[in-house]
């Protein structure tokens, strides 16, 4: 629906160029990122800290894990935060992409469309992607220590489990509730489309 003639546009058109131009700043800040990120880790200085050392201290002391890293690390702990940060920068460009189409879907004037509609959904998909994996990547360090130290704290694991569930569980309702709008829109769009 071209929302051309109505007294918001204006305000929308003008909000979405900035966040248009907004995203492709963030855009080209992860490349420089994403780039420098890799050549940091490529150059770090091989040693011996290894991939499981690494989990267990981390669970503990993230700072004291950081400060291990910088004497030296094994290759296989190399590829693992390479993969990662390839990863996680990938998802968020493809976030960031869809968010920026989306915006200029609004720009134009065409808010309740499939073309829109499109790219919410696969905005949120990645975000959904990348939500699980941040669940996992945050409990696998004290699964590790559970496995290999024999160290369990029910009541600690439960916390834990629970804070990471809500918080994750509530930032895909805000999602979902910018999503839904968007559908009913599409849907009364195309009823009054098929209705003229």
């Amino acid at each position: 629906m071209l929302v051309l003639k109505h007294t918001k546009f204006a305000s929308i058109r003008k909000l979405s160029g900035f966040f248009m131009i907004l995203t492709v700043v963030l855009i080209m800040l992860l490349v420089i990122a994403g780039l420098s990120g890799f050549f940091g880790v490529i150059t770090f200085p091989s040693g011996t800290q290894a991939l499981l050392p690494f989990l267990l201290q981390f669970k503990d002391s993230p700072e004291a894990a950081l400060v291990a890293l910088s004497k030296g690390v094994t290759i296989e702990l190399k590829i693992l935060l390479l993969v990662l940060g390839i990863t996680y920068l990938s998802l968020i460009t493809l976030i960031l992409i869809n968010i920026n189409l989306l915006l200029n879907c609004f720009y134009d004037g065409q808010i309740f469309n499939r073309k829109a509609i499109f790219h919410a959904r696969e905005a949120f998909k990645f975000n959904l992607i990348m939500v699980v994996l941040t669940v996992c990547l945050e409990l696998f360090p004290t699964w590790f220590k559970v496995m290999f130290t024999g160290e369990v704290s029910i009541t600690f694991l439960a916390g834990e489990f629970l804070f990471l569930l809500v918080k994750n569980a509530m930032w895909i309702a805000v999602l979902l509730l910018v999503i839904w709008p968007l559908e009913i829109g599409v849907a009364l769009n195309e009823e009054v489309e098929l209705t003229i």
